[in-house]
């Protein structure tokens, strides 16, 4: 016959040999799953960066170009009316020795200062300067810019995400 003492045994028995494990498991995987991504997520972050860095290095050396780089498209402040104002920074820069890095510098720069460089990409996929010194309708408003870097050619192939909208641009010069 059960007499209290012996259920008092049971639940004892039960907290311990069964509901303690459970809670063991469920905390190391709330640690795990809620605490640890943040450490995790920024180390794939870390490998993630260093992997496109590599690419674009072996891009460099590969094409035996100075400087190989990446810009991204951010939504970087707003015009005194509240209109959105579309910047560009670069994100990655790879040069080769003697070439200055101006990454670093290259950075919140309105893409309404190049508007014609980025409706050609997003439209062709590609932008092309051979000379920079020849001046045509196409390269106008980059000659200076890149004249001022010592750049004597350049390209650039045009980054969409899967909805087909240009979101950067890998450049070559």
């Amino acid at each position: 016959p059960f007499d209290p003492y012996h259920l008092t045994l049971i639940l004892i028995a039960l907290i311990t040999g069964v509901i303690s494990p459970i809670i063991v498991q469920l905390t190391k995987y709330y640690i795990s799953t809620f605490k640890a991504p943040k450490k995790t997520q920024f180390s794939k972050t870390l490998k993630y960066e260093d992997l496109i860095s590599h690419k674009l290095e072996t891009i460099k050396n590969k094409n035996n170009l100075d400087r190989v780089w990446i810009i991204e498209f951010h939504n970087g402040n707003h015009t005194f009316t509240g209109k959105s104002l579309q910047k560009f920074s670069v994100t990655y820069e790879t040069v080769s020795p003697g070439v200055a890095r101006e990454g670093t510098v290259t950075q919140n720069i309105p893409t309404s200062l190049f508007s014609r460089f980025f409706n050609t990409v997003d439209e062709d996929g590609v932008f092309t300067v051979e000379d920079v010194g020849v001046v045509n309708s196409k390269n106008s408003s980059l000659q200076s810019f890149f004249e001022s870097r010592g750049t004597k050619g350049f390209i650039a192939l045009g980054i969409k995400n899967i909805e087909d909208l240009l979101i950067g641009a890998l450049c070559m010069e």
